[in-house]
């Protein structure tokens, strides 16, 4: 049974349920302007408005503890995202915070006193918080699909809207947000396991952190 707030399935069982800081520089080679991440290398960011519902994936913040390359493959991932959009509609971002263990899933409380194995915020372009929150869904998954090619997954979000949209309680209508739920329901048929939980923004404060410092910074 699926609970409210909850989803906890392995993959092949009934998937259709699934219904610190950068520094900027004003100019760049191409004129745009360059975002520092925390590894000290500058890249360009792309100044295109999309319309809402357009998922802008600009990469914003990298944490140096991140280790792509590192043997994840039976880990369990723990992710919290997060979104946000200043003016909803406005300039939107997404944060992602991952972390990892060998032999469980880590509960919410647990991660308060842990160090992230990855950090990431993305600019969103001008969405609603709705978008924002859904796109950090979706960049969460696809950063932890290239630590692992069958991840066991554990999502913490603070958006109840979005669990229980993703759990099936609440269909998505919005046309802007069909195409992003249909990338994540086939992001998630490629964990071993996946469960998602609501919980209270308090617990969220990494990946909070991860959107504000991407928006801070447009």
């Amino acid at each position: 049974m699926i609970s409210q707030d909850t989803l906890d399935f392995e993959t092949g069982e009934n998937p259709t349920q699934i219904n610190e800081n950068l520094d900027l520089k004003t100019k760049g080679v191409s004129g745009s302007p360059l975002i520092k991440v925390r590894s000290g290398s500058w890249v360009s960011q792309d100044e295109a408005s999309p319309r809402q519902g357009d998922v802008q994936r600009t990469e914003r913040l990298v944490t140096p503890n991140a280790k792509p390359n590192q043997n994840l493959q039976d880990q369990y991932f723990t992710l919290f995202a997060d979104g946000g959009s200043r003016g909803n509609p406005g300039p939107a971002g997404s944060g992602i915070a991952v972390y990892s263990s060998p032999t469980n899933f880590l509960t919410y409380q647990e991660c308060q006193k842990l160090e992230p194995i990855l950090i990431k915020g993305f600019f969103c372009g001008h969405t609603t918080n709705n978008v924002a929150e859904w796109t950090g869904l979706l960049e969460g998954l696809n950063e932890i699909l290239k630590l692992s090619n069958s991840p066991k997954i554990q999502v913490y979000l603070d958006s109840q809207l979005v669990v229980r949209q993703v759990t099936g309680q609440y269909k998505v209508k919005q046309p802007h947000l069909i195409p992003i739920h249909l990338n994540v329901k086939n992001l998630t048929k490629k964990c071993q396991t996946f469960k998602i939980e609501h919980i209270y923004r308090e617990f969220n404060s990494v990946a909070d952190k991860a959107v504000n410092d991407c928006l801070d910074n447009l």
